[in-house]
């Protein structure tokens, strides 16, 4: 991850000149204002929009006024990565007296969207986790990251030390004050912080590589414990001493630097102070921009990592850094695993394992019993393990991927319909660009005769099968299952595994088993919502009063149906 080779940087980079990372994606909600073509979604992260939307990575574009106005209510069913109570919200939950930086959720959002794709990337990102696993250290940066901040009088609050330094950064024209003097020692001193633990000194290094070497030698002068203003003949003129004794790095927390008042009250110390500070700050400004926001996006990665890591020790269950291996024969070993997004519901997988022959997975079972979210959830560790990150299982095993597709069923457009749709997709973003992908597929074969969607489903799953490509597919149409071992090489049979209870409902423990399940389940899933004959007839028989306001056929005007007879009558 800090290594000037690593794809990370110099795609996020690349990414961060698109409009797919401009200011305005980061302002509100992440993970909407992707308008980028399929070429350039799958060049620069790993998956497409419409993957996004359907793996839960993140929710349908809207619009500004859209958010603002017509806000969905919390659905826990909907949780995705990026919001709606997602990972990287629970994450990034502030403290109480504590900040964090928008830096921080921009670059954990960059991480999960941006992976690497070599081992070496990925080992870089893992040696930082580890090292931010001993707790010492990370209470230390943590410490300093959520207590350095200052505040923001124009927002009515606080904020961190990376958005004032960035804001003196970005603008030129950026008033210098004590504000940004504190955020720039600060700055400085996170980055001596970094030169200095051995630990993360690959970032320092990093660093040292890609930025001039007069960006350090300026953050020495700004780091210095103390700094001492004489005059030397007249109001004008006079020098700067600073003692610039190295802090001791290791269980004492990093110094924070706040606004303070200057020592001798005397105006023309007071002018010359102020002076030399403006003249070095300028220097972020006019010479090292660009190194200073690079910088910055380090920090912020840092940053994001603490609180990440900080969340995976605080879980009474298990996290894991996966072993990435680069393999052409594709495969998945998950041991113990959970849903990121539904930590708290404690279902957890015994075992997963894919390999050469069992690359094609048809799932099947019962409604509400967990397959689509068995989908999500595969996806979702996936990515996060692309991205360096832990997750949520005892032990984990997969090979790299190049990308991840999903098709789900029940959804049309104006110009296509709901079959048509599911074919094009398959046709055009799927099966013709799967080298070395996953791929997920969520009941697209309805919306057509069962012969129809049967027939077209296999044919898809043996072009899957011969192109060696990790497949998940879950369906209601029993034919597939009956038929997979026999028509696609490489085929296996999964099933959600549900009880059924006294009274005819089902209970669902959401978790996997070997095999295929015969059942429909489509009673009982009657059952549990009320969809039977008594109330059906109940209904018909008006024994349940309707009350919905109906439209008038000539005034326009809603009448309520308070007993049959009453409706307005038909002109």
């Amino acid at each position: 991850m800090w290594g000037t080779n690593t794809r990370f940087w110099k795609v996020a980079e690349a990414a961060g000149q698109s409009n797919a990372f401009g200011g305005v994606f980061y302002t509100g909600a992440a993970g909407r204002e992707l308008y980028l073509t399929p070429a350039e979604h799958m060049e620069l992260f790993l998956f497409d929009e419409e993957t996004a939307r359907d793996l839960g990575m993140m929710p349908e574009k809207k619009s500004a006024y859209e958010r603002t106005h017509f806000s969905a209510g919390f659905d826990p069913a909907r949780r995705t990565l990026f919001e709606h109570r997602g990972l990287v919200d629970l994450v990034l939950q502030q403290r109480d007296g504590g900040v964090i930086s928008s830096y921080a959720r921009d670059m954990l959002v960059r991480a999960v969207l941006l992976p690497e794709r070599t081992p070496e990337g990925i080992d870089d990102r893992h040696r930082i986790v580890r090292a931010l696993q001993d707790r010492a250290r990370r209470r230390r940066l943590d410490d300093f990251f959520s207590n350095a901040h200052l505040e923001n009088k124009s927002e009515g609050g606080n904020e961190s030390f990376l958005q004032t330094f960035s804001t003196m950064v970005s603008s030129r024209h950026q008033v210098i004050g004590e504000r940004e003097y504190a955020a720039a020692r600060n700055f400085a001193r996170i980055m001596r912080e970094l030169a200095t633990d051995p630990a993360t000194h690959s970032i320092y290094s990093f660093l040292r590589e890609e930025c001039r070497d007069g960006l350090f030698t300026l953050n020495e002068l700004i780091a210095a414990r103390t700094m001492h203003f004489t005059l030397s003949g007249g109001l004008t003129t006079g020098r700067a001493e600073w003692s610039n004794v190295p802090e001791p790095v290791g269980l004492d927390p990093i110094p924070v630097s706040g606004v303070t008042s200057p020592e001798d009250d005397r105006i023309e110390l007071d002018a010359l102070r102020r002076s030399f500070i403006e003249t070095m700050l300028r220097s972020y400004q006019h010479k090292y921009q660009l190194e200073s926001i690079l910088a910055l996006r380090n920090l912020g990665l840092l940053e994001a990592l603490v609180h990440y890591v900080n969340y995976t020790e605080a879980d009474t269950q298990p996290w894991c850094l996966p072993e990435m291996v680069e393999s052409r024969e594709p495969f998945l070993e998950l041991h113990g695993y959970r849903h990121p997004m539904f930590l708290d519901e404690g279902v957890v997988q015994d075992r997963l394992v894919v390999d050469g022959d069992s690359l094609i997975n048809v799932l099947t079972g019962a409604n509400s019993g967990g397959k689509t979210q068995q989908l999500r959830s595969l996806a979702q560790l996936i990515t996060l393990a692309h991205a360096g990150l832990p997750i949520p299982a005892e032990r984990a095993r997969m090979s790299m991927a190049w990308s991840l597709h999903s098709n789900f069923g029940g959804k049309d457009d104006s110009a296509k319909g709901r079959y048509e749709k599911s074919l094009t997709r398959w046709m055009e973003d799927i099966l013709s660009k799967v080298s070395r992908s996953v791929v997920f597929s969520d009941e697209s074969n309805d919306g057509t005769f069962v012969e129809t969607g049967v027939k077209h489903s296999l044919q898809a799953l043996r072009t899957l099968s011969r192109r060696r490509v990790m497949t998940f597919l879950t369906t209601h149409y029993h034919e597939i299952a009956e038929q997979l071992g026999e028509t696609v090489p490489s085929g296996r049979n999964l099933h959600v595994v549900s009880g059924k209870n006294a009274d005819g409902t089902l209970s669902h423990t959401y978790r996997i088993a070997l095999g295929h399940d015969p059942n429909s389940y489509g009673e009982e899933t009657a059952i549990a919502v009320g969809f039977t004959q008594e109330n059906l007839d109940r209904i018909a028989d008006q024994q349940i009063a309707d009350t919905r306001p109906a439209v008038h056929g000539e005034r326009g005007t809603h009448v309520l149906f308070e007993k049959p007879g009453q409706e307005p009558p038909i002109p």
